[in-house]
């Protein structure tokens, strides 16, 4: 058995994350009203389905992984990766609700465009880094222990999108 169901999750993921880059390359030609629509759009992608996918991860995979590598600290920057891309989405979030219906001012473009390739690079490398850390499991965990983190990924409603 294999977290399979894990690794299907994030290539469904990957194309939703770069759609931030895709946004962030295209936001100085936006009026605001059309960049709100779009930002919303993303976010309500990242409240459905990111969010849950990283509380569902620091709920299982991580405390499974800190048994397997015998370190109760193992996965801290992970954590502080999930904490520093939730105040990023506060950010954008706050941009967002800042946007005027037309022209965007120059100054919050770039502000905006900074943190959103921000949050896809930290996205896109952290989800990369989840590959690794599931081929972990994947190599050293056991039949049940498999078993129980993929029926916690179904609970958390991470699979099966």
């Amino acid at each position: 058995m294999t977290l399979k169901v894990g690794h299907q999750h994030h290539a469904e993921l990957l194309p939703h994350v770069d759609e931030l880059r895709l946004l962030a390359d295209e936001i100085a030609g936006l009026p605001g009203e059309t960049a709100r629509r779009r930002l919303g759009g993303a976010l309500t992608f990242i409240d459905g389905q990111l969010l849950p996918h990283m509380e569902m991860a620091e709920r299982n995979v991580y405390p499974a992984l800190e048994q397997l590598l015998e370190d109760p600290r193992a996965m801290a920057p992970m954590r502080r990766e999930h904490a520093e891309m939730r105040r990023l989405l506060d950010e954008v979030r706050a941009l967002r609700d800042r946007l005027p219906d037309g022209p965007i001012a120059v100054r919050d473009e770039l502000v905006l465009r900074r943190v959103l390739y921000r949050l896809f690079v930290m996205m896109r490398i952290h989800l990369h880094e989840e590959e690794r850390y599931l081929a972990i499991i994947d190599r050293n965990a056991s039949d049940p222990e498999l078993r129980g983190l993929v029926e916690g990924m179904r609970h958390a409603g991470t699979v099966g999108l």
